[in-house]
């Protein structure tokens, strides 16, 4: 790829991630010819890797609404496993050990205070130490991502136990006791029982 190439891409990540990320986010799109599309907001991802067919290579979508440290941690999120289908051809599990020490290795250069902020980089670090499938699951480095969203970040954890409150989909819930990991919420309509993540996005009644 050519150097105007590469100042392409470059300008078009430049509106979704921070700018001192961008040197190796576009050195890994060269160096494996990844079509990066950013996509409208999903629900149920974040992001995800489509491994190379006869009628493209590797291709990679972000959500374009995450904030440009959730953006950058879900693109390398998702380079990690291309690497690893190089290496296993779709033979390891999809978030085993083999994709674990490939994240670990290419954040190794974002870990710094120029690229992100340092709660979320205390967050980030703590994160590593064994990184799950989504970065959803660590309610540490969810609470800290979320500081930096356009628009305020409401989580079920945040309101008070038999608080009524709505989730994204429009049900409304009254906030009940915490079971190990999760809440148990009564929807207002059938009163029947829901467990919740504490990192849940609601909107307060």
């Amino acid at each position: 790829m050519n150097s105007e190439a590469k100042q392409k891409i470059s300008r078009g990540l430049s509106a979704f991630v921070p700018f001192q990320s961008l040197a190796f986010l576009v050195h890994w799109i060269d160096e494996y010819k990844i079509k990066v599309i950013v996509t409208p907001n999903r629900k149920t991802v974040m992001g995800d890797y489509r491994c190379p067919v006869p009628s493209r290579g590797h291709m990679i979508t972000v959500n374009g609404n995450l904030n440009p440290f959730a953006f950058t941690l879900t693109l390398v999120h998702e380079i990690a496993h291309l690497i690893v289908w190089l290496k296993y051809q779709g033979s390891v599990a999809s978030h085993g050990l083999e994709w674990k020490n490939n994240f670990k290795d290419l954040m190794k250069p974002f870990l710094i205070k120029q690229i992100f902020p340092e709660d979320v980089l205390t967050a980030l670090e703590k994160y590593l130490l064994n990184p799950a499938a989504s970065s959803c699951a660590d309610i540490d480095l969810t609470k800290a991502l979320a500081r930096y969203n356009k628009n305020p970040t409401l989580h079920l954890e945040d309101i008070m136990e038999g608080s009524e409150f709505v989730t994204l989909d429009g049900k409304a819930y009254r906030k009940g006791k915490k079971l190990r990991k999760r809440y148990m919420c009564v929807n207002l309509s059938t009163e029947l029982v829901y467990l919740f993540s504490p990192i849940a996005e609601i909107k307060k009644v």
